[in-house]
């Protein structure tokens, strides 16, 4: 019948129906409804509809045609005086699925989704009419934006009116179906309106996309051809719906939720599969899993806009999706998987961002990790972490996101700490009060700590273990060998029982220990602390070094100090400081405020001593002290009656202690 010139009338379920006259064959990949327009316009029928009338499809819309299913293939080959193999060819009919989530059409062979067709618009590649008038079944297909054969931007609105083109009127594929001239006839050719050619990078990669689902069947095998071993298994359906998940994927908003595909709804949201978006998917099935890294970095490259989230969600969440897709193959789900698996691997040491600790690299480690690995606790890293003082990376918004930390600066504050102790456990060593300590640092006897890693130690006050092990190592050398004298005593009962008022001078004691001025022995092995296990030869010699210094301290400045403050000077308290006074040892300037002339004070603590002095520098009790003065022919200068307290004269007492001194060691 093809080759056949005439009017053919037949019935056909008993409705007489009547073909065209001389009805153009059809093209390799022409659509259903292009054919039947084409027909109709070269058989002056204005209205698509009126044409298919002939053959008893009635009300029918022109782009729900190829939808109708086989039932309409004799009336359709009848119509346009083909073989029924024709038109079934073109015939978009439903595949039958157990589930009715993806309804799917046959497609020239492929199967795709029925909401990838565009129906109700009709959309021309102006170039591709220029070579064959003729329209093609795949511009149908709202993934690709262009032509598949000249990649011209499709022209869906005509460039004069700038009406949709639509089936229900035709003058021809090549005209627009609204503009008409003054007689009613055709009157925009679409061919003079070339449209821009699509570029990308990787044109083999676009190419593929387009040939999976080709009308033409050797663009069909020239893509099978060309599929990665990986996927060659599988069908060119299931590799071209792979395809489109992936450009799901990589064009996802970082807003939206991962757990399934942000899916385009109508043809404007088509828009963001650009040949460049289609290529790298292409590029994805002909490189697998290669080809996926421009994907990868392109999803990556958005990470930071995907809150509460942290790893591959942070990271490839979109492709995760894809992976958990059920209209695919599960052997697709496992590549894809075994795809993301290896890109956090290789970019475990380029990308430090919160990751599982299967995908991170060995310079971050968590907060608990790094509790148990270096012994501290887990919350003092944290603190140094929000305090900046310790690099961390954490996921925004993420509650249940790791804290990562850098393994090397923990290790490197670790180690700076295992140098340093704290003050009391340094005090401890060297035998002396905590509050000596700043006072041997300013002389640069031991060395203090500063940096953050005395927060590991758990105090504000931390010396360089070594700067304490030096300057214990330069008392022992400075020790003299043999047995010490029948009078030795410590260097810490020593200084303890100077006597003088105030802060004990250790720093003194130990710079004349340094400078060989103070002579020392080693006693006792057992003890450790290097102020107990040393001893001086008597008391008096810690004494007559530090005396003339801790005089001088004392300044006749002129101003006045309360009794509190006299109390500090001379070493005693504020109740012996007001019997003083009551004996006029001490002159009150000021009775009601109870304030004394500095210098009074000052000139006291030079010419006079108490009791509580000479206690601590004799090594005796209290009580003891005016028997042992009375042996050496000293009287006291006063007795308080109120405590019992003594004043002595300073010099009368220096000069018998000496000459009690010189006497034992001519006796001796």
């Amino acid at each position: 019948m093809t080759g056949e010139v005439g009017i053919y009338r037949t019935t056909i379920d008993g409705m007489e129906v009547t073909s065209f006259l001389d009805p153009p064959a059809p093209a390799p990949d022409e659509s259903l409804v292009g054919w039947v327009a084409r027909a109709a316009e070269d058989h002056a029928f204005r209205s698509i509809s009126r044409a298919l009338e002939k053959v008893g499809v009635l009300k029918c819309s022109p782009e729900t045609l190829p939808l109708l299913g086989h039932q309409i293939c004799d009336q359709i080959s009848f119509l346009l005086k083909a073989p029924r193999a024709e038109v079934e060819a073109r015939i978009y009919g439903a595949v039958h699925q157990t589930s009715g989530r993806n309804r799917q059409i046959e497609f020239f062979g492929s199967k795709i989704r029925k909401t990838y067709r565009q129906s109700k618009i009709r959309r021309v590649a102006p170039r591709a009419l220029v070579a064959s008038a003729h329209h093609r079944a795949i511009w149908d297909i709202r993934i690709f934006g262009f032509c598949a054969d000249t990649k011209e931007v499709l022209l869906e609105t005509c460039p004069v009116c700038r009406k949709k083109l639509g089936w229900r009127r035709t003058h021809g594929i090549e005209y627009c179906d609204s503009c008409k001239d003054e007689q009613g006839e055709r009157a925009t050719d679409l061919r003079d309106f070339p449209q821009p050619i699509v570029a990308t990078q990787d044109e083999a990669g676009l190419s593929i996309m387009c040939d999976l689902i080709h009308p033409l069947s050797e663009r069909r095998e020239k893509a099978r051809r060309s599929i990665s071993a990986p996927l060659v298994e599988y069908s060119n359906d299931d590799i071209f719906e792979f395809g489109i998940a992936l450009c799901c994927a990589e064009t996802m908003k970082p807003t939206r939720t991962q757990k399934t595909l942000e899916r385009p709804k109508c043809l404007e949201d088509y828009a963001r599969f650009t040949p460049e978006i289609l290529a790298h998917a292409g590029r994805a099935i002909l490189d697998w899993p290669s080809g996926l890294h421009s994907i990868t970095d392109s999803i990556r490259a958005k990470a930071e806009q995907r809150k509460a989230f942290y790893g591959i969600g942070k990271e490839l969440g979109p492709l995760a999706a894809v992976r958990r897709l059920n209209t695919l193959p599960l052997g697709i789900g496992n590549l894809v998987q075994d795809a993301i698996d290896r890109d956090m691997l290789e970019t475990a040491a380029s990308s430090p961002t919160p990751r599982r600790a299967d995908y991170r690299t060995r310079e971050l480690i968590t907060c608990r990790k790094a509790s148990q690995k270096y012994h501290c606790e887990r919350a003092l890293l944290g603190r140094l972490a929000r305090e900046g003082i310790l690099k961390s990376i954490r996921a925004d918004g993420c509650r249940l996101a790791p804290l990562l930390l850098y393994d090397a600066e923990i290790a490197d504050l670790v180690e700076r700490a295992s140098e340093a102790e704290r003050s009391i456990k340094a005090a401890t060593r060297l035998g002396i009060p905590i509050g000596a300590m700043p006072d041997l640092a300013r002389r640069g006897m031991i060395t203090e700590v500063k940096g953050p890693e005395i927060r590991l130690l758990g105090s504000n006050d931390c010396y360089k273990t070594k700067s304490i092990d030096d300057l214990i190592a330069s008392i022992e050398a400075a020790a003299n060998c043999g047995t010490p004298p029948e009078t030795h005593v410590t260097i810490t009962k020593a200084v303890n029982r100077i006597g003088f008022p105030g802060p004990k001078p250790w720093g003194d004691v130990f710079q004349a220990i340094l400078d060989r001025k103070l002579q020392i022995w080693r006693i006792e092995e057992r003890i450790t602390a290097a102020t107990k296990r040393n001893a001086v030869e008597h008391i008096d010699q810690v004494y007559e070094l530090v005396a003339p210094a801790r005089l001088h301290l004392h300044s006749e400045q002129q101003g006045f100090v309360t009794y509190r403050e006299a109390a500090d000077i001379i070493g005693t308290c504020e109740v012996a400081i007001a019997h003083l006074v009551r004996a006029n040892q001490l002159a009150a300037t000021d009775q009601s405020r109870l304030k004394l002339e500095r210098s009074d004070v000052i000139r006291f603590i030079k010419e006079k001593m108490l009791t509580s002095e000479l206690s601590k520098r004799l090594g005796i009790t209290y009580g003891q002290v005016p028997r042992y003065m009375a042996s050496l022919g000293i009287e006291p200068i006063l007795r308080a009656p109120a405590d019992g307290n003594f004043v002595w004269s300073r010099q009368l007492v220096e000069a018998a202690l000496s000459g009690s001194k010189n006497l034992a060691a001519t006796t001796k």
